[in-house]
Formats: structure tokens, sequence, C-alpha cells
């Protein structure tokens, strides 16, 4: 017999299995012994009230019945002749590559960064002396931009795939399985390196080529059809079909489209700043006084006059790190290992900038108006310590603000300790912000602080840019096929291409896409 309940655990219960099963029999009224085995099909903490729980939904076993095993393994295809090529390595393009794999493609990987080990030592290089490599950094390289921006799985996107999938492929390259049922998933920027990198070992095992420090630069298309990519060194090479998974950083795909005349859209996006509490604080803010739980995390999303206002990648127990992807501009992410031990927690606190807010005529306006914007928090921050290949420490300093200056539109005299190892900038960012963007959040720090009383305080600072959120421009595709309108075997994908947020809604659109691919070539 098999049967779902729900119980709650108190936080010292949530691993111990003879508790579980003791509960069980008890809620069930039979035997324990009876209870053949356990699974937990999901899990949240509710915090709420004084005493805090899990709560838990099992599916309870009773003999005759067992727990069935579980294994789930990507199995390839019988081949087929057509090589795709897949362009990226964040994880739309690496589930769409997976995909083709199962279906008997064996595709050609094109990466403009390097492996993601290769890609640790130019994190190291930036996080600890401010040298940046523009192709090789929190955005660029194997993995994309997820693979050192925490690895969080959560996703409300449903609708589009199974989300079930994604997770048991992660789980099956070295996932907890944990990540199943837990109510928010998280990897880890620990932890999803190792996972990247197995994912491309089975690739290359199955028959499939990368190749790194690739950048595409032009597309050849020929009646309607992309015949090849060339590469910025020279290297061209020919396709049936290929897999647009570039990411939301890679201007210079967009701006390709636009100057060919391919169809784009310019759309709504976010940007605003990064918030940073002491991990202490939203513990006390999110459950009293309880110190038996994981760092605590939230989740805000505010409505001030016609824009939203909302919390971006919430990191508890994280760091600020270096976000940009251009020398002389200023962006900023967060970050947490998968034990989220720092003393800190940070989440972007963003606002949504629509079309009409920057719209001058051109499609690519957003990304104009953004990188103006990168380019004036970068320059509020930099004495003239400049080269033309790097960039020295100091350059990449954040301009930052205690919260409760910001609402007061002044400058901080001093400001607390932060987790941006290359250093804060005492400033106001009300002066360096769209006002509309600046108004917008101290209205929404206010409705915030009166949900949880004391987000506003001195010991809090926010520091910026955050604007890469998503992309200002979408590469556009029909409904039917994925395809381009104007190029009838190019899938674009994923957040490069404006139609996912996150890793596991990116995972997803790869997977269509290759899906789409599969059928479009029958």
């Amino acid at each position: 017999m098999i049967t779902e309940i729900e119980i709650k655990l108190l936080p010292d219960q949530k691993d111990d299995e003879f508790i579980w099963r003791e509960k069980i029999a008890k809620a069930l009224k039979i035997s324990s012994g009876k209870i053949s085995g356990v699974k937990i099909l999901r899990q949240s903490l509710d915090a709420r009230s004084r005493t805090p729980f899990y709560q838990t939904l099992f599916s309870v076993y009773t003999f005759p019945d067992t727990v069935p095993e579980q294994s789930f393994e990507p199995v390839a295809g019988a081949p087929r002749l057509a090589r795709p090529i897949v362009t990226g390595t964040g994880p739309a393009g690496l589930f769409a590559a997976i995909t083709l794999v199962e279906n008997g493609y064996s595709p050609i990987i094109l990466e403009q960064g390097k492996k993601v080990d290769e890609r640790k030592k130019d994190i190291v290089l930036l996080q600890r002396d401010g040298v940046l490599n523009p192709l090789s950094n929190y955005c660029f390289g194997e993995g994309g931009a997820g693979c050192f921006s925490d690895g969080k799985l959560y996703t409300r996107s449903n609708k589009r795939g199974s989300i079930e999938k994604v997770l048991q492929t992660f789980i099956y390259f070295g996932a907890s399985p944990s990540i199943l049922y837990e109510a928010h998933p998280h990897i880890g920027s620990d932890k999803l390196p190792a996972i990247i990198t197995a994912m491309r070992k089975w690739l290359e095992s199955k028959g499939c080529e990368f190749y790194f420090d690739s950048r595409v630069v032009d597309f050849v298309i020929r009646d309607e059809r992309c015949v090849s990519v060339v590469t910025a060194s020279g290297q061209q090479f020919d396709c049936d079909n290929i897999i647009l998974a570039t990411g939301h950083s890679s201007n210079n795909i967009y701006n390709w489209f636009y100057e060919h005349g391919y169809a784009l859209e310019a759309k709504p996006f976010a940007l605003g700043v990064r918030v940073e509490h002491p991990q202490e604080l939203i513990n006390r803010l999110q459950y009293g006084s309880n110190d038996n739980l994981p760092p605590a995390e939230y989740k805000f999303a505010e409505q001030v006059g016609q824009r939203g206002v909302f919390s971006f990648c919430m990191c508890p127990g994280g760091v600020l790190v270096p976000s940009m992807t251009e020398q002389e501009t200023l962006v900023l992410n967060g970050m947490s290992a998968s034990a989220r031990s720092s003393r800190w927690a940070n989440s972007g606190m963003v606002v949504t900038v629509s079309p009409a807010d920057y719209y001058e005529g051109k499609v690519i306006d957003g990304l104009v108006f953004r990188s103006e914007l990168e380019k004036k928090f970068f320059m509020a921050a930099t004495p003239s310590v400049t080269t033309s290949s790097a960039t020295t420490p100091a350059a990449f300093r954040s301009p930052a603000q205690r919260i409760t200056d910001f609402l007061q539109n002044d400058k901080s005299k001093n400001l607390p300790r932060s987790s941006y190892s290359l250093g804060l900038y005492e400033s106001n960012l009300n002066t360096l912000l769209p006002s509309f963007v600046s108004k917008a959040l101290q209205q929404a720090f206010k409705q915030i602080d009166k949900k949880r009383k004391g987000f506003i305080t001195s010991d809090a600072i926010i520091t910026g840019l955050e604007s890469r959120t998503s992309s200002p421009v979408r590469i556009m595709r029909n409904s039917d096929t994925f395809s381009h309108p104007n190029i009838v075997n190019l899938y674009p994908c994923g957040e490069g291409a404006g139609y996912a947020g996150g890793i596991t809604s990116s995972a997803m659109d790869g997977i269509n896409s290759a899906m789409y691919l599969i059928k479009n070539s029958k």
C-alpha cells in the first residue's frame, strides 16, 4: 500500500528517519514495523510561528509494497549524420546539447569563455586583484552566469517543461537528491562547477566536440538559413542547425542581429542595487530568536505606483561579487556556497524598466541605456588608474550607502564592513541611479520595513549597480517552430534570447528548443 501524508518535523527532526517513521505510524495508526519505506516528496520551512517546523509531504510504503529504486540516466540515441551547433555552455546550451545527444545527434559546442577550472583562475584574479578578463568572468565561460551565482534552481515555470527531468539530470551529474523535494532547491557555487564539468565529460564521451575561447562573431546566412558560424579567431563551422544560447550579457550577438536587420524586440527588464545585511539580522527578522535553523532568506515583491520592485537572486550567507563583462563598467551580483556560511546576506533589489523609459528609436536602445549606467557607476568610484589591458583593484570599488542615508538622500560618512572584496566607496546612490529607480526603491524599502520591521537599519548597505537581471532585448522566434522568423534553422533560447530567467527555466527552454530542432528536421 502507498499513502501520501504530511507531517510536521521540528528542525532537529528533519534528518532523523527513525522519528519520521514513528510520527508517520502514529498519524496512520499503524505499527512502524509495517512501514517498508518512506520517500520525501516536498519539504518547506514554516517559520511564521514561535516554533518553526518543516512541513514535509511523504510517500509512505507499507508491506508488501516497497520504495522503488529510482535511477535516471541520460541515454544517447541512435546516431545521426547531421551535426547541429550549440553556442554557449550555460544551462540552456548544455541541456539542449544533452537533449540532442539523447536523440542521436553529436553537436559541436562553442563557448566564448574558458573551461570551468580555468575560469575559476580568472575569477580569483578579478575577485582578489581587480583584473577583468572580458571573456572569462562571472558571466562568461563554461557553466554560464549561473555557475558562480549560487546555483538556485527554484522556478515557477512548470508549464514550460519537466522541472523534475532537469533536477534529475543535475542529480545524475552530482547534485544532492534533496533538490527534488526542497521548496527552494540550491546547489551552491562551490559544487556546481564540478557538476558542469561532469556534464561536459559525458557529452564528450558521446561524440560532442567542445571549442572554448571561441567567440561567435558572425553568421553566414543563405536563403534564410545559417550555413556556418565564424569565431573571433577566424575559424568557420558549417552547420545544419544552430542552437543560440549565448546568455543575457552577449551584447555582440544582439548588435549583430540589429546591424544585419534580423528580428529583435525591445523588452522590459529590471535594474537597481544589491542590498547587504548582516545574516544574523535577517535571521532575527525571519525567525525571531530560534538559532537551530538554516541561514534565513527572504523574497519581496512591492508595487510602487505603476512599477514593480522586487528582490532578486537573494543569497543567504553569501558574498557580493563583481559581475561586469566590459572594462570601465561596474556591475554587482551575489553568490553563496552550499553551506551559506558567510556573515552577510545580500539580494538584488530591482525596479522594473519598460522600453518607454529608454527607447529612442532603436530596438537596442536598452543596451545603451544599461551600458551608460554601468559606466556611470564605475566612474563614480574610480580614480584615474586604468590601463588599456587591465584595471586596478581600486577601479572596481563599488559606490555604497547605508539604507538609512539613502532614504535621507545623504552621502554616508562611514560604512560598515562588507563581503565585497574589492572595496566600497562612500557615495549617494540617489545621484547615480535614474530618479524613477531611486524613488521607487525608497518607497519599496519603507513598505518592506512595515512587513519586516528592522529591514531598514544603519547596519544595512546598498551597493551597485545590479543591472544583469535579464536583457532589455529579445531575439525573436516563431511560436510554432521555436526558430528565428528570418533564419529558419536558428533556435534562440535561454536568458540571452529573452525567454527564460534562471537556471531551471533556461534548462527547460534549451530542452524545448532542441526538441523543436529535431521535430523540424524530420
